[in-house]
């Protein structure tokens, strides 16, 4: 395993509070600006993205149909309504963990949602590219 990549896993700090169906929150670093990520204190809800990957200053939709990344969608559309969308590295994994899933991607404003079917569209806006330093399970 390359030394780059050893230190990007060793900087996840995997921690459990109260599991349930809400899915991820992550801890962020990155230069965004405090008034985007303030109220949640450097913590946003997360959504694995399963073959996309997302671009700062890139307005783009995708549709969502898993329980965990409706319910942090859904916790975003609550609170400031941004959300860190990432890529995972194997598309065919359903529930990725930590190391299934890169640690950079992109801070996003949600725009619009559209719910169809038991599945979402969501329409977004991303924002900065940031690095993930923590995963935090919330309720």
């Amino acid at each position: 395993m390359s030394e780059i990549l050893k230190e990007q896993q060793a900087e996840i700090k995997k921690t459990a509070s109260a599991s349930g169906e809400g899915g991820k929150s992550v801890g962020l670093t990155s230069e965004i600006p405090a008034s985007i990520i303030a109220e949640s204190e450097n913590s946003l809800p997360m959504v694995a993205m399963k073959g996309l990957v997302i671009f700062p200053n890139i307005a783009t939709s995708f549709n969502v149909g898993r329980p965990k990344s409706l319910a942090a969608l859904n916790r975003a559309q609550e609170s400031t309504k941004n959300i860190f969308l990432v890529t995972q590295r194997d598309r065919s994994i359903d529930d990725p963990n930590p190391q299934d899933i890169y640690t950079v991607g992109v801070v996003c404003k949600i725009k619009r949602m559209f719910h169809f079917e038991g599945n979402v569209s969501v329409h977004i806006e991303g924002l900065k590219k940031t690095k993930i330093t923590e995963y935090v399970t919330t309720e």
